[in-house]
């Protein structure tokens, strides 16, 4: 099944679930709630932390740290640090704000977050001071799968919780065409010329919040269809 290309402005202003296609430039990122999470590593649901605890083992200290999990309820030590990005994208017909999780991130940033984070479960100190490698985004262009659903088009919901990923397989786009000029490893979505500049007078400035997960979910939705 072809998912259809959507614009900016089309994503923002659709009246029908479906499944679509965005092809937009990473503008910005929005760090005002920090780029990453800690997640449980049973449910990978995200948890909070609880306290920490110091164990004398063999004449050494031992720091555990303790987070509490809603999905298992209980307190849990095995935690790792997920992604959560923020990214303020637009085209030529509008802006929007995408959240991508760890699943998707991580095909975009070339070091893991634990790895940017070097070994530390503290909170960040300053959440606008971001690692170089996410910062590398900005200015690229991607093309994500995105999922409108009932909330967005009948109660306008501002904040799209659909499966959605970078593109890696072209025979999902309907009348997209790839650069000639773009080689294969630069596939998942990004290409190497950059959109049009866009002027003050075409911009859209309206707001949503799209979040970004899987493609594997747009595919079994697709193949329910076919």
């Amino acid at each position: 099944m072809l998912f259809p290309k959507r614009t900016i402005h089309g994503l923002l202003e659709s009246t029908q679930v479906e499944k679509c296609l965005v092809e937009c430039k990473v503008n910005a990122i929005d760090s005002d709630c920090g780029w990453y999470y800690f997640g449980c590593c049973t449910c990978n649901k995200k948890v909070v932390k609880v306290g920490t605890l110091v164990k004398t083992i063999h004449g050494k200290e031992v720091t555990t740290h303790l987070w509490w999990c809603e999905v298992c309820k209980d307190n849990v030590s095995n935690v790792s640090p997920r992604f959560k990005l923020h990214l303020i994208v637009k085209d030529d017909t509008g802006e929007t704000k995408l959240m991508l999780l760890d699943q998707i991130a991580k095909g975009m940033i070339v070091e893991s977050a634990a790895t940017l984070l070097n070994g530390s479960f503290e909170e960040l100190e300053d959440p606008a001071d971001l690692p170089d490698a996410i910062l590398a985004v900005v200015g690229k262009t991607f093309t994500f799968g995105i999922s409108v659903e009932k909330e967005h088009v009948l109660y306008g919901s501002e904040i799209y919780k659909n499966s959605v990923n970078l593109l890696d397989n072209e025979e999902h786009i309907e009348g997209l065409s790839t650069p000639s000029t773009t080689p294969s490893t630069k596939k998942k979505g990004a290409w190497s010329d950059p959109p049009r500049d866009i002027t003050s007078t075409s911009k859209n400035l309206r707001l949503k919040t799209i979040k970004v997960e899987k493609m594997s979910d747009l595919e079994a939705e697709a193949g329910k269809k076919t």
